[in-house]
């Protein structure tokens, strides 16, 4: 072995113990990451709030909650506002609220809103008919039907 032998081993075992450093300080920080994730999973969990769930034929149902002025003065009397299917019946609309939202409405009343009328230029048409429902709930339920937006 000359000496050049011995110069290129030390540099080979210096990198290799280098390199046995550097696995060991990248295990210790994903551990460490590993554990904050999991500290701020539990804590978002126990943060969440009930939103709405679409499941069975409610999402068929309950198309879209009206958003408005009047509607969120309604809303503070326990009164909310869903654009509905125009085949579906009241029954229909208290199970989806409920499926949906897990609360059962005291009351459902419903109306038939026509489509305007519009121009487009020369030709002549109409919007598409649709259902509104106001829901009414008992007393101190509240549902969040602006959460995410």
């Amino acid at each position: 072995m000359g000496l050049l032998g011995k110069w290129t081993k030390k540099k080979e075992q210096e990198q290799l113990e280098a390199v046995g450093q550097n696995t060991t300080s990248v295990e210790r920080t994903q551990k460490d990451t590993k554990e904050r994730v999991k500290k701020t999973e539990k804590q978002a969990s126990s943060t969440t709030k009930k939103v709405a769930q679409k499941t069975g034929k409610s999402y068929r149902v309950l198309l879209h909650p009206i958003v408005s002025e009047k509607v969120a003065l309604m809303e503070m009397r326990g009164v909310y506002a869903f654009a509905v299917a125009l085949e579906a019946t009241k029954e229909d609309i208290k199970h989806a609220v409920f499926q949906t939202y897990g609360v059962k409405p005291t009351q459902v009343r419903t109306s038939h809103v026509e489509g305007k009328r519009v121009r487009f230029g020369y030709a002549k048409g109409k919007r598409r008919d649709w259902k509104k429902a106001m829901v009414y709930l008992p007393k101190g339920m509240t549902i969040h039907v602006h959460e995410g937006v």
